[in-house]
């Protein structure tokens, strides 16, 4: 499956959206990626890498566009923005919980969640390690 969602939410945020409208946004996601997911089993597909959302807390676009947020708006460790994080959290968590469902109702079906949060998110607790800046904030 591809990176379904990320797109509509970033385009939302950078059109100033309010969170509360964009995150009504999510289960409309996660229905969109369920509902190709099991049309996808119809037609006889078995296996599936389904990836949840990226940091988008992270995101240099997004960390532009909020420029300038309250100083405990961040994480200390990473500079990341915690409440849009916040928000790929939420994202990740309803599509699990999906992502369950669809496993019991088709348990002969390899369902695979990609972790890409938790993938990105050594990048950003580990910058030294990777090459990159070590105090995100002072930057």
């Amino acid at each position: 499956m591809g990176e379904i969602g990320g797109n509509d939410y970033n385009h939302a945020f950078m059109q100033g959206k309010s969170i509360e409208n964009i995150r009504q946004l999510v289960p409309l996601v996660v229905d969109i990626i369920s509902s190709s997911i099991n049309e996808l089993i119809e037609l006889g597909a078995m296996t599936f890498l389904v990836p949840g959302n990226f940091p988008i807390g992270c995101s240099p676009s997004l960390l532009t566009k909020f420029h300038g947020s309250e100083r405990d708006q961040y994480d200390p460790l990473t500079g990341c923005l915690t409440w849009l994080n916040r928000f790929s959290q939420h994202h990740n968590e309803l599509l699990r919980k999906e992502l369950e469902n669809i496993r019991s109702l088709h348990p002969q079906i390899n369902i695979i969640y990609v972790d890409y949060y938790k993938a990105a998110m050594r990048f950003y607790h580990s910058p030294k390690q990777f090459g990159t800046f070590s105090d995100p904030l002072k930057q």
